[in-house]
């Protein structure tokens, strides 16, 4: 985790970013928020759409290197038939494989000490969450509120995991009205 922290890093001195908005969904919102800790003055504002990188026994993450790609599927976007249908039309095998490639970042525990660190954001942050994530809990969203001063939560509701596909219009919506706020 780390080392992909420092590659985004590395990315935006390589393209002469010096202050940016930080968008980041799962491990992205992990390493965004890794990012606002490491460096605070790289990040104008934050926003994490469901971030990996708390633990709680009570809640635990999904484990996506163990779940069948049905289960995923599932997972991802549960009890809505219509966009069930869009992502099975969406995510192709190889993007089943790529989330349990993630996997392999975040787990047995994605815990990796973003909680110790977080008082370090400084970035006015947004906290995204689909009402219904069966992967990521929705518990962990008054968490990360918790942890990051002043930052704001979003439930969205009708949407799992993948909120930008299955509710694109209200995600695309909160982060724009977000980042465009003074």
């Amino acid at each position: 985790v780390t080392d992909l922290t420092l590659y985004h890093f590395e990315l935006l001195d390589a393209l002469g970013l010096s202050q940016v908005h930080l968008v980041g969904h799962f491990l992205g919102g992990m390493i965004a928020a890794e990012m606002a800790v490491m460096s605070p003055s790289y990040v104008d504002k934050l926003v994490l759409a469901s971030p990996a990188g708390l633990w709680n026994n009570a809640a635990p993450v999904a484990d996506l290197i163990a779940m069948s790609d049905e289960e995923l599927q599932d997972g991802l976007s549960p009890g809505d038939s219509e966009a069930q249908a869009r992502l099975g039309a969406t995510l192709a095998a190889d993007r089943m494989q790529d989330l349990a490639a993630a996997g392999k970042f975040i787990l047995p525990l994605p815990d990796r000490g973003l909680k110790r660190r977080s008082y370090r954001i400084s970035a006015p942050t947004l906290v995204l969450w689909g009402e219904q994530d069966r992967i990521n809990p929705p518990s962990y969203a008054n968490e990360f509120q918790g942890l990051i001063a002043g930052s704001r939560v979003s439930m969205l509701p009708n949407a799992g995991h993948l909120m930008m596909l299955e509710q694109s219009e209200a995600f695309a919506d909160a982060v724009a009205a977000f980042l465009t706020q003074k």
